[in-house]
């Protein structure tokens, strides 16, 4: 059975190194699980690091990833329209979500 399956990194400190208030996390949790029943959330207590530039300035975050399995594979739309819902809740000049085609066994 074919399946989408995305993957949000989402930081857990904005830009400027302030931490992010726990509720907007969790707003992006029940906000997933409520429009796809499902939801994983990987490395919360163990943060995965990125490093990235953008023009001349370094950083580096501490990030969470959450993975989406969306069986009716309809939602590219909607990831492209939350991404921008989540840069401008967490503050991000950017933010990578991407997705990819799997076989469900």
């Amino acid at each position: 059975r074919l399946a989408d399956l995305y993957v949000i990194y989402l930081p857990l400190r904005y830009n400027d190194g302030r931490e992010i208030e726990t509720e907007k996390l969790l707003a992006v949790r029940t906000e997933l699980l409520e429009r796809f029943r499902g939801i994983t959330l990987l490395q919360e207590t163990n943060p995965l690091q990125g490093l990235w530039q953008y023009q001349d300035q370094h950083y580096s975050d501490e990030i969470i990833t959450v993975t989406i399995l969306d069986f009716a594979r309809e939602s590219q739309a909607f990831f492209t329209s939350y991404k921008e819902i989540l840069k401008q809740r967490f503050e991000q000049i950017d933010l990578l979500l991407y997705y990819y085609t799997v076989t469900v066994i």
